[in-house]
C-alpha cells in the first residue's frame, strides 16, 4: 500500500471517513442536506419521496455546482494519488478525463479515492485491494455507492455506465431504479414526465411510488429522450430525412396525435391511426438497404372501414379514444381499443351543418365542437349523447376552437374575424378579442414558464398568413408576425410546449417559432413536389419529428437524427 499513498495519510483520512465502522464508509460524516441526513444508512428499498417537493435548500439532490463532498478526500494531493493504483484504475480515470464535464469529475474522483479508504485492515492499518481474498465490492459495499449515485444528475448517470464494468451494473441494476427516478424528477419536474409518459403511452397521473415501482430504468431514458430531441430540433445543423405516407386517397383535410398515436382524416371518409414511435426507427436508408416498408396504419375506424358519409374534416384524440367531426353534421368517438369494423362508441348529433373544428378538455371529460351553423355544443365525453351547453355569439360559421391548459375555458374563433374566450362550465363569453383583419383559421394556447417569465396567451393564425399572439387574461393583442404567405392552416405546440411552436401553411411552408417572443428558430426545407401542390393543412410535432399533412394526400415525416 506504500505505493499508493503513505501510511499516515491513509489512516488520518480513514478516521475522518469513520472507517473504523466494519461496514464500510460511514456516510454520516458526508456534507448531506437535513433531509439526507435524517437517515445516513437509507438504503434502494427504502421509502422514496417526491423529488418535486424538495426543491431548494433541502433538496437532498445534488446540483453540478454542488456535488456531494467527502471529508478528508478531494484535495488535489489525494486526488492525485489514485495514479498508481494499477493499470484497470488508470483506464478508468483515462476514459473520465475524456468527459468534458467538471460537474461530474470531482465527485468520481472522490469516489475513487473512497474506495481505497473503505475500510481498515484486521491490524488496524488501511484496507489494500492487494490483499488476499479483498476485491472492490467488500471494500465498498453495494449500497453505499447506490447511495452515492444519488448525488449524480442524469447526464452524470449515463456517463458511470461507461467508466467501470462494476459501476455500469449498479447502475443498470433495479436497485438503481430510484435513482434514475429522482434524476429525472429533478430535471424536469412533474408537469413535464406527465407529457412524456403519455406521449410514449405509460401510465400517468400515478403516486411517487407506485411510479417507482412501475418504471424501469430504460422508460426514464426513453422520457430523457425525448426532452432531449424536443429542445434541440430548433437546432440541428443538419437537413431531416423524409419519409412519405401514400395511405389516403383524396386529400388530409386533419390530423392530431393522442398519446403515441397518430389520426388523419380526410376526403376519402376513412380514419387511420399510425404508432408514432415506429417512425423514430425507419428511414429511407433501411428501406433500400433491408427492404423495409414504411410504417403502415395500425387500424382504421368504421364499418367497412369508413368513419363517416362525408369527409372528415376535424379531429380531437386522447390515447384512449378518438373524436371525429364531419361534414355530415355528426360527431363520432371511437375507442382505440375497440374491434375493427366496429360501429362508433359515441353518436353527438345537434349541429345543422358540417362540423369544421373540435377540442377536448385537458381532462378529456368534455368536448367542444364548432360548426358552419355559427354555434358551440359541449358534450359530456362519459355522459349522455345530448349536447350540455350551447355557445351563441359568433355571427359566423365557428373556423377554429382549441382548449385553454389547466382552465375550464376554450378559445373559438370565428369568419367574422372575432376570437372569444368561454367558460365550459357555465357557458359564459368571458371576453371578445379583435383586432385582427382576417378570418382565424387556426388557434393554440400556452400557460407556461421560459426564462423565469410566466406567460398565458393566445397564438391564432390568419387567413392572410399573419400570426398573432393575444394576452388571454387582458384580452389584448401583444404581438403580429406576416409569419406566411397564404393561410395559416395549422398552429401546434411541441410535447414541452415551451419550447417550440409549428406553423403549416397552404404556401406549403413549415416553420419552428419561439413562443415567447415569435421568433422564427427554423424553417423546414421541403421537397420540390411538395411546394408545387397546394400546401401543408395540417402539422404536428412528436420529439424531433415534425409530422405535416397536405393536399395531395401524403402524409411527411420528417425526422433529424439524433
Amino acid at each position: 500500500m506504500s505505493n499508493l499513498v503513505s501510511v499516515t495519510g491513509l489512516r488520518a483520512s480513514t478516521q475522518a471517513l469513520g472507517a473504523d465502522n466494519s461496514d464500510g464508509l460511514s456516510l454520516a460524516s458526508v456534507k448531506r442536506s437535513p433531509a439526507v441526513a435524517s437517515s445516513p444508512s437509507r438504503a434502494p428499498s427504502s421509502p422514496v419521496r417526491d423529488p418535486s417537493s424538495l426543491r431548494g435548500a433541502s433538496s437532498p439532490f445534488r446540483t453540478p455546482s454542488s456535488p456531494a463532498r467527502f471529508p478528508g478526500i478531494g484535495s488535489t494531493r489525494s486526488i492525485g494519488s489514485t495514479r498508481s493504483i494499477g493499470s484497470r484504475r488508470q483506464s478508468s480515470m483515462a476514459s473520465m478525463s475524456s468527459v468534458d464535464s467538471r460537474a461530474m469529475a470531482r465527485p468520481i474522483k472522490q469516489l475513487l479515492y473512497a474506495e481505497m479508504l473503505a475500510r481498515p485492515a484486521a491490524a488496524g492499518g488501511p484496507w489494500s485491494w492487494n490483499e488476499p481474498g479483498n476485491n472492490r465490492e467488500k471494500g465498498f459495499p453495494r449500497n453505499r455507492i447506490v447511495t452515492i449515485f444519488q448525488f449524480l444528475d442524469f447526464v452524470s448517470l449515463c456517463k458511470m455506465e461507461g467508466l467501470c464494468t462494476m459501476w455500469k451494473g449498479i447502475v443498470q441494476s433495479s436497485d438503481c431504479d430510484v435513482v434514475w427516478q429522482n434524476a429525472a424528477h429533478q430535471r424536469l419536474g412533474k408537469e413535464r414526465i406527465e407529457r412524456f409518459k403519455d406521449a410514449l403511452g405509460l401510465k400517468c397521473r400515478q403516486s411517487y411510488e407506485q411510479e417507482s415501482k412501475d418504471l424501469q430504468i430504460r422508460n426514464w431514458k426513453k422520457i430523457m429522450r425525448l426532452h432531449r430531441s424536443t429542445c434541440q430540433l430548433p437546432s440541428y445543423p443538419h437537413q431531416p430525412r423524409i419519409t412519405e405516407i401514400k395511405d389516403n386517397e383524396g386529400p388530409v383535410l386533419c390530423m392530431c396525435t393522442g398519446g403515441p398515436y397518430l389520426f388523419t382524416g380526410g376526403a376519402d371518409r376513412v380514419l387511420r391511426m399510425y404508432r408514432i414511435p415506429a417512425f423514430l426507427f425507419y428511414t429511407p436508408a433501411t428501406h433500400r438497404t433491408q427492404h423495409q416498408q414504411p410504417p403502415k396504419a395500425s387500424r382504421t375506424f368504421g364499418v367497412g372501414g369508413f368513419a363517416h358519409n362525408g369527409p372528415v374534416l376535424c379531429l380531437a384524440a386522447r390515447r384512449e379514444f378518438v373524436v371525429t367531426g364531419s361534414v355530415d353534421g355528426s360527431v363520432k368517438l371511437w375507442k382505440v381499443e375497440s374491434s375493427p369494423g366496429s360501429k362508433e362508441n359515441m353518436l353527438y348529433l345537434g349541429h345543422t351543418g358540417p362540423v369544421w373544428c373540435l377540442a377536448l378538455t385537458l381532462d378529456g371529460a368534455s368536448l367542444v365542437s364548432g360548426s358552419q351553423d355559427k354555434r358551440l355544443l359541449v358534450w359530456d365525453v362519459r355522459g349522455n349523447m345530448n349536447s350540455r351547453l350551447t355557445l351563441k355569439g359568433h355571427s359566423g360559421g365557428v373556423t377554429a376552437v382549441c382548449s385553454v391548459e389547466d382552465s375550464d375555458q376554450v378559445v373559438s374563433a370565428g369568419e367574422e374575424k372575432r376570437i372569444r374566450i368561454w367558460s365550459v362550465a357555465s357557458g359564459e363569453c368571458l371576453s371578445v378579442l379583435e383586432g385582427g383583419g382576417a378570418p382565424v383559421f387556426s388557434l393554440c394556447s400556452w400557460r407556461g414558464v421560459r426564462d423565469e417569465a410566466a406567460y398565458d396567451i393566445i397564438f391564432s393564425g390568419a387567413m392572410d398568413g399573419s400570426i398573432r399572439v393575444w394576452d388571454r387574461i387582458a384580452a389584448v393583442e401583444r404581438r403580429a408576425v406576416q409569419g406566411h404567405d397564404e393561410v395559416v392552416k395549422s398552429l401546434n405546440m411541441s410535447l414541452s410546449p415551451e419550447m417550440s411552436l409549428i406553423s403549416a401553411s397552404t404556401d406549403g411552408k413549415l416553420r419552428l417559432w419561439r413562443p415567447d417572443t415569435l421568433k422564427q428558430e427554423r424553417e423546414v426545407k421541403v421537397p420540390e413536389a411538395a411546394e408545387d401542390e397546394e400546401g401543408f393543412t395540417h402539422a404536428v410535432v412528436w420529439a424531433n419529428l415534425i409530422v405535416a399533412s397536405s393536399w395531395d394526400g401524403t402524409v411527411r415525416i420528417f425526422g433529424w437524427k439524433e
